[in-house]
Parts: structure tokens; sequence; C-alpha cells
């Protein structure tokens, strides 16, 4: 008898290790998982268990959207996220990338770990730690009139109502139905 959608997906995360972080961003001067290096993780371990991942580009209420399903043929996890509306192609692709890569670790619950040399000498990951969060104020926003602040991090200064990031309307955001959810009388108390 094959088993129910729910203890496939909870093998897999049984299963999948923390992703390292293996690719630099410059401009932020952090490292990130690329989508490749997840991808080469989880696949095998989804197909192993019979599960598909897809990652197809909708629309939703007139908004580019990235939909990442989990599927066994029969029940299926997903994870839509509404893309930022830009015009240019390459900063599309690029979005694109970002939010796909997102989805899928949001989905999976997937940890991330540092590859700073650690892992090849035998000496524990560094696990990725929370980003701090600026505290310095510097003017304000030209787009909004929030206070600026400047970033612990980077040093660049970023509007403190971040209102630069798309606002998701009611309408937008996914709805769970909780009553597909099967019961696990296992875990109950």
């Amino acid at each position: 008898m094959e088993k129910p959608f729910f203890q496939k997906m909870l093998a897999v995360q049984g299963e999948l290790k923390p992703i390292i972080k293996d690719s630099d961003n410059p401009f932020f001067k952090s490292k990130y998982a690329d989508i490749n290096a997840i991808l080469a993780e989880v696949k095998p371990i989804l197909t192993a268990h019979g599960l598909l991942l897809t990652q197809g580009l909708v629309i939703r209420h007139g908004k580019n959207t990235i939909k990442t399903v989990i599927s066994d043929g029969s029940q299926e996890a997903t994870s839509d996220m509404v893309l930022a509306d830009v015009n240019d192609p390459q900063k599309l692709g690029a979005c694109i990338t970002y939010f796909r890569r997102y989805a899928l670790q949001s989905l999976l619950a997937l940890e991330a770990e540092d590859d700073d040399g650690n892992t090849a000498s035998g000496k524990p990951a560094q696990v990725s730690k929370p980003v701090s969060q600026p505290t310095q104020s510097v003017g304000k926003c030209e787009k909004c009139g929030a206070p600026m602040k400047i970033s612990t991090n980077t040093g660049k200064p970023y509007c403190s109502a971040l209102c630069w990031q798309p606002k998701a309307k009611a309408e937008e955001l996914p709805v769970i139905d909780l009553e597909a959810i099967p019961d696990f009388p296992e875990f109950k108390n």
C-alpha cells in the first residue's frame, strides 16, 4: 500500500540535509544557496518518495506568480508567490529565480548552513544567523516619507517602511484549506 502524501513529505524532510550557501552576493557581501544547488539536493529525494516538483509562472489577479507544487498525483502541497512588478526581462528573470528559491525553501522548511570550510575540516558547521536590524535613522524616504535607516549589515540607507516591497492584497494571499489536511492520530496527545 502506498504511503499517504503527508507521510511522504515527512520522510523527505527527515532526509534533507541543510543546504550549503555556495554562491556569493557581492552587493550584500553575503552567501546564498543557488537554485541549482537546492534542486540538486531536493529533487532526488522527492523523486525517491514518488513526489514531483514543478515551479511554473502563472497569472493570478493580473499579477505574475510563481506556483510551486509538490505532488504525488493525488495530493499536493503548493505555494503561490506574487512577483514584484518588473518590466525589464532580465530583472524579471532574476526575480523569478529568487522567488523559486525561497518558495522551495519555505515549502520544504529547508535549513541552510554557511560553507565556510568547517564541514570539510570536520568542525561543526555554522547555522545561519538572523540578520540584525538597522538602528540608525537618516532623513526621509523620497517615495513615501517614512524615516530612512542605515543598514548595519551593508552600510546603505533603506526605507524603514519597506515601501519598495509589493504589498499583497487579501485576495492574492494563498488560502490554506485546513479541512483538507488529514488527521494524524499519532501526533495527538
